[in-house]
């Protein structure tokens, strides 16, 4: 009957008959030969050996490519469909109570205006908001009324506008994470990403809490909190280059135009007419904070003079408001002119998907502490600033920051990557460096070894043609016979005068290391045949092969790493 593997049949042996046939399918290679050590095969994992086989993977796996979207979680995504539509309004000389009717009649939206609150903090309900809508959702101006003192949460429909210094509208919400964990996040490191980077402060008072309990998450905290962890959750699931978190599309715009080039003169120019000049050329909504630049003292009708040259629109911003010691940030769907301290508390939410380069929590760790060492220590809270980079999972970052860290931090990574790309060559051989290995076998294996290993094992990475990336070599060298193994009944006997020799060969295999554990495990499976595929099938041990003697074939093994080589 044919079988794929050797076996062996017992044998009478009458006579002064040689017991030369048996010999050579026991375990010959047994034997010790001097200079050469033994190989040894401990639980190693049996593969396919057809003409499609793969070769193992190395250790390190091959970079994972990074997407470059999505850039932001916009809050469209996560907030109600009421509350994001895009419309034009102007509310220059509407009044808060005005803004609140016009929710009611243009909006469809139930609105309570909590005059007791608001009257109790300062706030008038008469008093004017001043604010307009360019096709922009509704909600940008319900976030632009809390430089105002205003807050607001929607509550079974119904929105509530309040004083924000008195909102304790916490809610419970049970988020599935069931996704998350499939993808290697754990809760602890999740609870950590939550309370350092969606409103860190609100942690530590009061009743929020987070509490895990099989797949699902459940948060207690603000509405204005529970928007912010969905994005951050649909952020950690497709994480990409870098994405921000309930960032509004309009702030990457804003962004954009900000590249642009262009040229301004400002002669003795008040500061608010060079920057609505300079809004206008930009097509960037661009306001001043009068609230930021009264805390440092500078007044809007202060003069500006500036002459500057096909230069980015934010180099000419930034060279305008250095003269007064101000900053812009983008919030609420405006860039606004303010004071450093306003800017240094416009924080921001990203994830970054760095896995290309580390793939453990140990290189995350190290990348993490990189990251805070070579960018500003005014950025980070373990230094001089109040900003923070957690590791959601390895290969994952969470970063709390001001936009200029942000844009720090990607720089910081980008040119990390170049750097590791032109060094590929290096990088990968020392991920997989390449080995010799001696495989001592007989030397009729020997032969049909040299002519099958390049087509059964790593097919397109042996050396033809001298393409210096096909590293793999294999040599053939006579080694010393050895004398079959006998046993000790006949060896007493007459009729065997002497044990046999068998010839052996060395193959002599330069190859990476990854191919090399292939190797091995193909010609432990020539020697020994598939030991799992006879258990499987149900046949006695004596059928199989190596079953005289247990030994079957072994070989004498030699590993030389190139790279130590002289």
């Amino acid at each position: 009957m044919r079988r794929d593997v050797w076996q062996l049949r017992a044998l009478k042996v009458r006579g002064a008959s040689f017991f030369f046939s048996v010999a050579l399918c026991i375990g010959l290679a047994l034997m010790p030969i001097p200079g050469v050590a033994q190989l040894t095969y401990v639980d190693q994992q049996k593969q396919d050996v057809g003409a499609q086989r793969k070769t193992p993977p190395s250790k390190k796996k091959p970079p994972k490519k990074i997407e470059l979207e999505p850039k932001t979680i916009d809050p469209s995504e996560v907030l109600p469909k009421v509350l994001t539509e895009r419309v034009t309004a102007d509310f220059s000389d509407s009044s808060l109570r005005e803004f609140a009717q016009w929710l009611e009649t243009e909006r469809k939206l139930v609105v309570l205006l909590d005059t007791r609150s608001l009257t109790s903090a300062g706030i008038s309900p008469a008093e004017p908001i001043s604010d307009r809508l360019e096709n922009e959702p509704v909600y940008f101006v319900l976030e632009r009324l809390r430089a105002l003192g205003v807050g607001w949460y929607l509550r079974d429909d119904v929105l509530h506008l309040t004083a924000e210094e008195e909102m304790d509208n916490l809610v419970t919400v049970p988020h599935d994470i069931s996704r998350l964990l499939a993808q290697g996040y754990v809760p602890e490191q999740l609870y950590e990403v939550i309370t350092t980077a969606i409103d860190p402060d609100s942690w530590d008072e009061g009743d929020a809490s987070v509490t895990f309990l099989g797949d699902v998450m459940f948060i207690r905290h603000s509405d204005w909190v529970q928007y912010r962890i969905t994005a951050l959750l649909k952020a950690l699931a497709r994480p990409a280059e870098r994405t921000y978190v309930f960032e509004p599309i309009d702030h990457l715009r804003i962004q954009e135009r900000l590249d642009l080039p262009t040229s301004v003169e400002f002669k003795e120019t008040p500061l608010s007419e060079a920057i609505s000049e300079l809004a206008s050329k930009a097509k960037i909504p661009i306001r001043l904070h009068l609230a930021g630049l009264r805390d440092v003292g500078v007044r809007p009708r202060q003069p500006v003079t500036l002459t500057i040259r096909t230069r980015e629109y934010r180099t000419v911003l930034d060279a305008i408001l250095l003269q007064f010691h101000l900053r812009w940030m983008v919030r609420d769907g405006l860039l606004w002119v303010t004071s450093p301290d306003e800017a240094e508390n416009c924080m921001k939410t990203a994830v970054y998907d760095v896995g290309d380069l580390c793939q453990n929590e140990s290189e995350t760790r190290a990348l993490i502490d990189t990251l805070l060492d070579q960018t500003s220590q005014d950025y980070w809270l373990d230094r001089d600033g109040d900003g923070n980079i957690a590791m959601a999972r390895p290969g994952t970052l969470v970063v709390y920051a001001t936009e200029p860290a942000h844009d720090a931090v990607l720089v910081l990574l980008r040119s990390y990557r170049r750097a590791l790309l032109a060094a590929q060559p290096r990088a990968q051989a020392a991920a997989d460096p390449v080995e010799t290995v001696y495989y001592r076998v007989p030397e009729a294996v020997a032969k049909d070894l040299v002519r099958a290993l390049p087509e059964l094992v790593g097919r397109s990475t042996w050396h033809r043609d001298g393409d210096p990336k096909d590293v793999g070599t294999i040599r053939q060298l006579a080694s010393a016979p050895a004398a079959a193994p006998i046993d000790e009944e006949l060896m007493d006997s007459e009729t065997m005068a002497s044990p046999p020799v068998i010839p052996y060969a060395v193959l002599v295999v330069r190859h990476r290391q990854s191919v090399q554990r292939a190797i091995r495990d193909v010609v432990d499976r020539v020697l020994h045949g598939d030991e799992d595929w006879f258990s499987a099938n149900g046949l006695p041990s004596e059928e199989r092969a190596g079953g005289f003697g247990g030994g079957g074939f072994g070989g004498g093994l030699l590993r030389v790493p190139s790279a130590k080589r002289r």
